[in-house]
């Protein structure tokens, strides 16, 4: 099967409506030979968050040599890019090697009128890859909720992470922060660790009720302090353990918190599975972040987190993309994340002229975000976003006309980035939803 065939396929999957629970992805992974169970996993769940701290993880980790496979969704620019191993997509020959497996799996299962979802597919090729590839420890991001999550068939993570929680997809998970919460709380196991992002609303004691009922061990992730000198930062880890010199390659206020997850989330795996780096005894502990006397090596552990931290990127997250004048381009698509954004823009465009590229899907709660944002830019050039769930961006602009006076509509994004750049202004900050970057980031590079 070659890589067209193999896309075609897992594209005519989409069609098929879920169904709630996780019968069908177990079967589905009954059908591969459970390659899950070959797997050791860190899953990770939040509203948003995850994908900057699971990059901040994987490169710590890399960094004490282990080989770590990445899964995670939405994709954002590359049609492969949610399927890594080393910072690495999965090579179309992989994908069509998977698929073709899958394909022969999917259709026994249909003759029994099974029809796994295309997440759920992609997720038991995600497993499937991993095992066949040996990989060390895969990090895998859930889709939308948690309990019932098509990645929620891991039965005994290593650890699990929850990155911060808002209002979003409401329609699937619930219109309260504790039933979003709950969902969410599904991927904390029994007898396995936890590390949960410091929040300000009820979320934080669903999960802490929920690690306590199962005996797991839980930290709370506070967020890194900014060093006054310097750009750097610190952390004091719920181990005691200081951390004075913390640079950050990801900008954006937002990153200090993630980071802080990163950080609790290693030591957390240092001090419960000591010899997770083992490689399948090829080599040993001590190598790593242990001494000759098998105690940890805090000046070790320290070096690799913080060079970690400082490597580790995301594009699309608060990412520069072109200089005079200075493009960004900005994740932000829910009310939580534009606050984190209104307070970047606050500390790193202080004394600018800013113009917004702004598109949104109708499904956020788009008004409350204008009402957070919308004033902060002197011009704003609005777009519908090449989405079925885009708003119109002529509604958007009339919308934004009750905060900013200065808002025009284009009909494309080559017009939109004219546009913004006519304005002359210091700096342009392209957000409001994943599904248009890829498309801005490209027409701007011709």
């Amino acid at each position: 099967m070659d890589f067209k065939t193999a896309k075609d396929y897992i594209e005519s999957l989409a069609h098929f409506q879920s169904v709630l629970g996780l019968d069908n992805i177990q079967r589905l992974l009954e059908k591969l030979g459970n390659p899950e169970k070959n797997v050791r996993v860190i899953h990770v769940a939040g509203t948003n968050g995850k994908g900057s701290t699971i990059a901040f993880i994987e490169n710590i980790l890399r960094n004490c040599g282990l080989n770590v496979g990445k899964y995670t969704s939405p994709v954002v620019f590359e049609y492969l890019e949610k399927i890594k191993i080393n910072g690495e997509n999965i090579s179309q020959e992989d994908f069509s090697f998977l698929v073709e497996k899958i394909k022969y799996a999917m259709e026994k299962l249909m003759e029994e009128d099974i029809y796994p979802t295309i997440f759920e597919t992609e997720t038991a090729m995600a497993f499937l890859y991993f095992s066949v590839k040996k990989c060390d420890v895969a990090i895998i991001e859930t889709g939308m909720g948690g309990d019932s999550d098509a990645t929620n068939v891991i039965e005994t993570p290593l650890l699990s992470v929850i990155t911060s929680v808002s209002m979003d997809h409401m329609t699937y998970l619930g219109s309260t922060i504790e039933e979003i919460a709950t969902h969410k709380a599904g991927i904390i196991k029994g007898n396995c660790p936890v590390v949960i992002s410091n929040m300000d609303n009820m979320a934080q004691v669903i999960f802490i009720s929920r690690a306590k009922s199962l005996n797991s061990d839980y930290r709370v992730a506070r967020a890194l302090k900014k060093n006054k000198k310097n750009n750097r930062y610190s952390y004091v880890s719920s181990n005691n353990n200081c951390y004075n010199d913390i640079e950050l390659a990801m900008q954006g206020s937002y990153q200090r918190k993630n980071a802080a997850l990163a950080i609790e989330a290693i030591e957390i795996l240092v001090e419960k599975y000591p010899n997770i780096i083992n490689n399948d005894g090829t080599r040993e502990s001590k190598d790593l972040w242990k001494d000759d006397t098998s105690k940890y090596n805090k000046s070790n552990l320290e070096n690799y987190i913080c060079d970690g931290l400082q490597k580790a990127i995301l594009p699309g997250r608060f990412e520069k993309i072109s200089n005079e004048p200075d493009i960004y381009i900005d994740g932000a698509h829910n009310v939580d994340a534009v606050v984190e954004l209104s307070s970047t823009i606050d500390t790193y465009f202080k004394g600018n002229t800013v113009t917004f590229i702004i598109g949104v899907l109708s499904d956020k709660d788009y008004e409350a975000e204008i009402e957070i944002i919308g004033s902060k830019a002197k011009n704003i050039v609005t777009i519908t976003p090449n989405n079925t769930r885009g708003l119109d961006g002529e509604i958007l602009r009339k919308k934004l006309l009750k905060v900013n006076c200065n808002v025009v509509y284009a009909d494309t994004m080559e017009k939109a980035i004219n546009i913004a750049l006519s304005y002359r202004n210091d700096v342009v900050l392209a957000f409001g939803s994943l599904s248009y970057l890829r498309e801005l980031r490209d027409t701007l590079r011709g």
